[in-house]
Parts: C-alpha cells; sequence; structure tokens
C-alpha cells in the first residue's frame, strides 16, 4: 500500500446510522460493516469508506491487532459492472483506530480509508501470491461509468491462509459511477496525466517536490467546486503542514495549512472534513497556537467552537496530543476546567464529547481521560452542575453516565 502521510487514530463521529451483518462465531456476535460517503460519484472521484467492527454479545472479545486497512487485517474487495469481485490494495489518508487487542461489549472499532488503488488481484482468498499490478488508471477503481460492488472482510484471528477461522464478511455497498460534467472533465485534464491527478488528491508522491504547491493552488484557484477540489486542499494543507520539499519539515507554512484545514472543516464533504479536522487540531498543538492564542490570550474555545457542532472534538484530540507533555498537559487541563467550572451547558458540551472514537455514545474512555484531565475535579464539577435547571434530561443521562464511570474508575484505582 501506498501511503506517505501520517497515520492517526480514528475520529470518525458517532453519528452514522447504518445496517449491519455479520457473522457468528462461538455463540458470540462480532459485526463488520461499511458506509460510503457517497452512492453516487463522477468518474475519477475518490470515495471513503468507513470500516466498523462491533461486539453485539455479551462477553469479551480478543481480536488481532488493530482495525486497520494498512495493517492487513482488512480486505476489500469490488464488483466491477456487477461482475466478479476482485481484491484491490488501496487506500490513502487511511486512519487508525485505537491499538486495542479487546473488544468489549458493545464497543466499536472504527477506521477509515480514501479510495485509491495501485494493485488488483485475480485470486480467491487469501491472495496471498500473485498480485497483477495494473495500468495507471487503476488508481482510481471508479474511473469508469457504471455500477460497481464493494464488501471488506476482516480476519478475527490465526491468519489469512488459516482454515480455523472464516473472516467476517461486511454489508455490500452498490456505488453508482456517473459521467462527469463538463467542469469536472476540465478540471480532469488540467492535469498532464492520470497519476498527477492522483497524487494531487493524496495518493502518493509526486515526482517534483516543491513545484507541486503552486499547481494545486493554480487548480484550486481555476476549479473552486469540482469534486476533486477538496481533496486537493487537503493535499496540499498536509504539504504546509509537513513540508513541501523531500527533506523532512522543507517548506511548512502553519498559517496556510490552518486556513485550508480551517476551510475544509466547514464545507468538505462528509468524512474529509473529519480527517481536516483531525489535522487542524493536531497542527494547532504542533505549532504552538493552542497555547499562544487560548491558553495564554485567554480566548474561549467554546466561542470559536459555535459554527459547526462537532469542533469540539478538537478538545478530544488536542488532550490526545498532549498526554506526553506534562506541562502542557497541566495548562490545558486548568484552561478547560476554568471555562466549564461555572458554566453547565459549556461542561455538558465538553464531557459529551469526551469519547474514544471505539465506544458508543453512553461510554467514556475514563483510563485516557484521566491521562488527560484532573479526573477528580471533572467527576466534582459533573456532580455539581447535575442538578443544574439549564440542563435538559436527556443532557443530565450524559453526565450522569460520566459521573458513574469516573467514580468506578476511581475505586478501581483505589483498589490498586
Amino acid at each position: 500500500m501506498f501511503s506517505t502521510f501520517k497515520k492517526c487514530e480514528a475520529l470518525i463521529l458517532a453519528l452514522l446510522t447504518m445496517i449491519l451483518t455479520g457473522y457468528s462465531f462461538s455463540e458470540e456476535k462480532i459485526e463488520l460493516s461499511i458506509i460510503s460517503n457517497k452512492h453516487e460519484i463522477v468518474q475519477y472521484e475518490p470515495l471513503i469508506i468507513n470500516f466498523q467492527l462491533k461486539n453485539s454479545g455479551t462477553t469479551d472479545w480478543q481480536i488481532n491487532g488493530v482495525l486497520s486497512y494498512e495493517a492487513g487485517w482488512l480486505q476489500l474487495e469490488i464488483g466491477e459492472f456487477g461482475g466478479k469481485f476482485y481484491h484491490y490494495d488501496t487506500g490513502t489518508h487511511a486512519t487508525v483506530s485505537p491499538s486495542r487487542n479487546l473488544l468489549k461489549p458493545k464497543q466499536l472499532l472504527l477506521s477509515q480509508v480514501i479510495l485509491f488503488t495501485y494493485k488488483k488481484s485475480t485470486l480467491e482468498p487469501p491472495y496471498t501470491v500473485e498480485i497483477i499490478e495494473a495500468d495507471p488508471h487503476i488508481f482510481f477503481p471508479f474511473g469508469e461509468p457504471g455500477i460497481y460492488k464493494l464488501r471488506a472482510f476482516y480476519q478475527l484471528g490465526g491468519n489469512w491462509i488459516s482454515k480455523d477461522r472464516k473472516p467476517l464478511e461486511s454489508n455490500t455497498l452498490e456505488i453508482k459511477v456517473l459521467p462527469w460534467n463538463q467542469k469536472e472533465q476540465e478540471a480532469f485534464d488540467f492535469f498532464k496525466k492520470v497519476n498527477d491527478l492522483a497524487h494531487a488528491m493524496g495518493a502518493c508522491c509526486p515526482d517534483k517536490y516543491g513545484e507541486e504547491a503552486k499547481i494545486y493552488e493554480d487548480f484550486i484557484n481555476l476549479y473552486p467546486n469540482t469534486v476533486y477540489t477538496s481533496y486537493v486542499k487537503f493535499t496540499l494543507a498536509e504539504r504546509y503542514h509537513y513540508g513541501t520539499g523531500p527533506i523532512p519539515g522543507e517548506g511548512k507554512n502553519f498559517e496556510k495549512a490552518h486556513k485550508l484545514y480551517s476551510d475544509l472543516a466547514k464545507s468538505a464533504p462528509l468524512f474529509l472534513a473529519d480527517h481536516a479536522l483531525y489535522s487542524l487540531a493536531r497542527l494547532e498543538v504542533e505549532s504552538g497556537r493552542l497555547k499562544r492564542y487560548y491558553i495564554d490570550e485567554k480566548r474561549n474555545i467554546f466561542d470559536d467552537l459555535k459554527e459547526r457542532d462537532n469542533w469540539d472534538y478538537v478538545l478530544w484530540y488536542w488532550g490526545s496530543f498532549l498526554i506526553d507533555n506534562d506541562s502542557d498537559k497541566n495548562n490545558f487541563n486548568n484552561y478547560i476546567i476554568s471555562i466549564i467550572d461555572d458554566n453547565p451547558e459549556k461542561y455538558f458540551n465538553f464531557i459529551r464529547k469526551q469519547h474514544d472514537s471505539s465506544y458508543q455514545s453512553s461510554d467514556f474512555n475514563i483510563e485516557k481521560l484521566a491521562q488527560i484531565y484532573n479526573i477528580i475535579e471533572l467527576s466534582q464539577i459533573a456532580k455539581k452542575h447535575f442538578n443544574s435547571q439549564q440542563l435538559s434530561p436527556q443532557q443530565k443521562e450524559v453526565i450522569d453516565a460520566f459521573i458513574k464511570q469516573s467514580d468506578s474508575y476511581m475505586n478501581e484505582m483505589k483498589d490498586k
């Protein structure tokens, strides 16, 4: 698989509705499902796939590794024009879910991948040999109009060759690829080669570093509203974030990256906006803007998060990035406490988003929260706000769940 971008924890929001199908093993049910950001796309438009692994049983389940496409436990097949399914090596901007081998009841593992591909197999599972290299157009499995079907497999244990455990099979998606319109074809023709368009949308590395930023900026200015533009903007943002040259860090421009990520987080297609939001949160930490702009200058982060409901997920990611830095972590903890201590509504908006993406909406990763924040303070503030008339019964249910789970965690810590 080709992906030069740094892997990150999955940031899929718990707002997806889907039909789950699964395979029951040893009287316990583990379900694999996939959902796409679109069911209709145009030629050469990338498709974003969410993978979800769910424990619907009543006992813990040991699984292999993480739900990571790049770790090899996931396999993807695409059926072309209603015909035979083929396995594809595919993916870029891949996100990796939390590193957990134990999947507890009702817990989820989630990850995403943006579909590009460069290899295709003609074999049946387990696809161990004879991966056939295809022509450059194979970068885009949806380059021609028609109806395509997608499905995924996940190996629970052993390996792809062993016969002791049958891989989980997901639901099957049907994707309709439409002919492009004139503007999209012009945007496609802007790039001299199909591979150049793939590179511009994040598939791999360009042939000439340094020149690409100007090319991508020209493309965005000429074609601001095509189906390809948001992906090119994301690639350009990452170049400015991590560097535009072949030497790591060369050509960084945090200001331009921040603007591009911010625009994408507000207006990009579903799921891609989440990638931008995650990257924006990381950039705030790495550039020092989090400390300088919010903490030192005492700006209220919640005032900046009104424009888009899921922007307050940046609080979770900020905290995650600061776990290993005690000084910055303490400053961040004190900053957040100062905002939510006397405001029940802001406390609720904060606490309701403090979820690891592998958890249901009523569950909190208290162990990780305790690594970021003072869990005793958070629990005390929750108890203070619980009877507030400013909160609805539904909001109080969330706070009550947090109180119970945090108390349980603190009691466990006392016993150790």
